[in-house]
């Protein structure tokens, strides 16, 4: 019974990763820009495709949020919100906020220019909160990254969002 059971956590796993990361890994990545940001999250200058939330028509540095860093001593969000990566461009680690207002099933995940994920960084069902991610530039393997363009994918079934990260 226990045998079947793993079993049955890792094909749903499998599953839940393949249809993640298929969606939107066809062909190579397009890179258009970066939203840059400092230390502290704030919006130095947008990238209009980044970060869209669905929920807002545009983010400059007064519509940031100031997110925790733990869960659950703030309310519940009320949107969906991912991101602006945080520094960006960064030479260390890469911080990545979002708040889910309802439990969701979700997948974060880093590609590079060629489409390869090479990070993933939050693959499962989630309760609502505010999360905090942290990308310490390295691939699956231990590897530091190499300097470039990076794309970070956000999905669920009710939301969806990426937005690009330059390590230099």
């Amino acid at each position: 019974m226990k045998n079947k059971l793993i079993v049955l956590v890792l094909i749903t796993t499998l599953l839940l990763l393949v249809g993640c990361s298929k969606r939107f890994l066809r062909e190579p990545q397009v890179f258009w820009g970066i939203t840059k940001t400092n230390e502290e999250g704030d919006i130095i200058s947008a990238d209009p495709d980044d970060w869209r939330s669905g929920n807002e028509s545009s983010q400059n540095s007064q519509d940031k949020q100031q997110f925790p860093s733990s869960y659950p001593i703030y309310p519940i969000p009320t949107i969906f919100k991912i991101g602006p990566a945080y520094p960006n461009p960064a030479t260390g680690q890469v911080r990545i906020e979002c708040q889910l207002p309802a439990s969701a099933k979700v997948c974060m995940f880093i590609v590079n220019e060629q489409g390869k994920i090479v990070r993933k960084m939050m693959v499962g069902k989630l309760a609502p909160g505010y999360y905090l991610q942290i990308w310490d530039i390295r691939d699956e393997e231990g590897n530091q990254v190499p300097p470039g363009i990076y794309r970070c994918y956000f999905q669920s079934k009710l939301f969806e969002s990426h937005g690009d990260i330059e390590i230099k």
